[in-house]
């Protein structure tokens, strides 16, 4: 009797799998043993996955990959399953998931591939940490179902008679030289559950570009934490260190909160942060929460500018409330659109330009109070 893997296999519709997977079974008192992959290239396609799991009171083993060179792509030929490396809570699960652990010089997702660290039991999911040269996160599945990314969550899977997620969130680590995110790709930390989401923590010594949406799927490229809809606990921070951070083409880093728990907070430490063509920095308060605070620390400068001309042309295809960006204009902003607060932005730099209908705004249209807005630009 295991519902959770039986769903899986559903999922590949009579096609047999490539895979490497442990897992305490339910019924089970042990813990699942541990996977560690040490190897020159490690190339995975197709929705192959290597997993490490429980769903019982033990615990899951650990998953650890060393490798120069990772090169993950695609799902299964019928799109249900992507190519996954997990550490994983499963429905039954009441012992905690194991760690999730990448060294590599090059890391490359596309079309769909995921790195996940996640929990639909009352297990505590285990850390996602990711220590790497380059990273390169791009696009998404050809059905738009599947982001490329890395990512920790808190599920729910009541809608196929499955259990929602008591247990916490793991906290999402990078640590880079350079991490790219195009054409809706995605880092982020996310809770649907009844156990808070992680934080994630990323530092690149050299720079971090996130740029362009989906044309499937209309997700934009985004380093995203969340507690959505039907969730009942706290989302996560974000906290990004880098010389470098540029986002353009409707690109977000965001903290959002779609219930009656608080959103997240947003802190950038930086030399230089650049935003253009409708890319956002962006915390938001969708229901009873309240947003969480935004605070930029630019030591060189901090410019803004332009709006995205197709953001109208994406909200009518898409629907507005499946794009992460709050207008076609690029900007620093916290909102509140129902009866939490936004959260306060703060910034400090030595020089801040916007320019080309940019904004720096905080704002409130339901019964929720508006943060403040404090600039420090001498």
């Amino acid at each position: 009797a295991f519902p959770e893997a039986s769903e899986l296999l559903l999922a590949f519709q009579g096609q047999i799998p490539s895979f490497i997977f442990t897992i305490s079974l339910p019924g089970a008192t042990g813990n699942a043993g541990n996977i560690t992959i040490d190897t020159q290239n490690l190339s995975l396609t197709d929705g192959t996955f290597i997993i490490t799991a429980t769903g019982s009171s033990g615990d899951s083993g650990d998953l650890t990959i060393r490798a120069k060179n990772i090169e993950m792509s695609g799902t299964n030929p019928v799109g249900q399953v992507p190519t996954l490396l997990s550490a994983s809570v499963f429905s039954e699960g009441t012992g905690d998931g194991g760690n999730l652990t990448i060294d590599t010089e090059r890391l490359s997702l596309r079309n769909g591939a995921e790195l996940r660290s996640g929990t639909s039991g009352v297990g505590n999911s285990g850390t996602l940490r990711l220590r790497a040269t380059e990273i390169e996160i791009i696009g998404g599945s050809d059905n738009g179902i599947f982001p490329s990314g890395i990512l920790t969550t808190v599920d729910d899977l009541t809608n196929i008679g499955l259990n929602k997620g008591s247990g916490d969130g793991g906290n999402l680590s990078i640590e880079t030289e350079r991490l790219t995110i195009l054409d809706g790709g995605e880092v982020s930390a996310s809770t649907v559950g009844d156990g808070p989401a992680g934080n994630v923590t990323i530092n690149a010594t050299d720079n971090i570009t996130l740029s362009g949406v989906n044309a499937i799927s209309g997700n934009s490229s985004s380093i995203t934490a969340s507690t959505e809809s039907g969730a009942t606990k706290a989302g996560g921070n974000v906290n990004i260190t880098t010389p470098t951070l540029s986002l353009s083409n409707s690109a977000v880093v965001t903290a959002r909160s779609e219930n009656d728990f608080s959103g997240g907070n947003i802190t950038l430490n930086v030399d230089s942060l650049n935003l253009a063509s409708g890319a956002q920095i962006l915390s938001s308060s969708f229901n009873e929460g309240n947003a969480g605070t935004i605070t930029i620390n630019a030591d060189n400068a901090i410019t803004l500018s332009g709006r995205d001309p197709n953001f109208n042309d994406r909200v009518a295809t898409f629907g507005a409330e499946n794009i992460d960006n709050d207008g076609a204009e690029t900007a620093i902003a916290s909102r509140a659109r129902g009866n939490g607060n936004a959260g306060s932005v703060s910034i400090g730099t030595s020089n801040l330009r916007v320019e080309d209908q940019a904004l720096v705004t905080v704002s409130s249209s339901g019964t929720g109070v508006a943060g403040s807005l404090n600039i420090n630009a001498p």
